[in-house]
């Protein structure tokens, strides 16, 4: 996976329809148990909601989804909640959706609709950002090029984690992925062919002009 949406903060929407309360939540959840964290923090505050459906995708790597319908009918609730999140292409979320039953049913159709809206209420209400994978690499060169070489970098769209000055420079750096070959020939370029790279992870981070 190239890219994904996540949520950087939390919100909660709240809509009515034929007597009964829908109340959307969607936080960002790094792991399931920051996911189960917050399922149990709102199960919780609406200890007399008839249900607290919840749907979580946690990734992309790896990848993780969950859901479930609370005591409503199957596949009615947990599953077009945890559709609205795939749908967003949102990872690392975790969305529930409390209900407040006014009497009248909805039926099977009506429970997607309700839930499916609630949930997308939800994500609306907070803001997301794109992340984008990154290459965290170590590289070792001589001082005459760090100054040229931190700049080249930074306007690449690079980001220095950390800078150890011992006999040569060794530096931790994050590379856009995409960016890596060009990034390859750069430092080739500004260090004569002297540099020292290492490979370590890839990671995601914030991809810069996405929102």
């Amino acid at each position: 996976m190239e890219r994904f949406r996540t949520l950087v903060t939390r919100g909660q929407a709240e809509w009515e329809i034929k007597k009964s309360r829908f109340i959307g939540h969607a936080y960002p959840a790094l792991n399931e148990a920051e996911a189960s964290q917050v399922i149990d923090r709102i199960r919780e505050e609406h200890a007399s909601a008839t249900h607290n459906v919840f749907a979580y995708r946690i990734g992309p790597q790896p990848e993780m989804e969950r859901f479930s319908d609370d005591g409503e009918p199957g596949g009615t609730a947990g599953a077009p909640v945890l559709e609205v999140i795939r749908r967003e292409r949102l990872w690392n979320v975790v969305v529930v959706v409390t209900r407040y039953f006014g009497g009248i049913k909805l039926g099977a159709g009506g429970l997607v609709r309700a839930y499916s809206k609630s949930a997308m209420l939800a994500i609306q209400a907070v803001q997301t950002a794109w992340m984008a994978p990154f290459q965290r690499l170590t590289i070792m060169f001589d001082y005459p090029a760090l100054g040229r070489l931190e700049n080249e970098m930074r306007a690449m769209g690079c980001l220095i984690e950390k800078t150890d000055y011992q006999a040569s420079v060794a530096m931790q750096v994050l590379v856009p992925k995409e960016k890596l070959m060009a990034w390859r020939e750069l430092v080739a370029d500004i260090t004569a062919g002297q540099a020292q790279v290492s490979y370590q992870d890839i990671t995601y981070h914030v991809a810069n002009g996405q929102n």
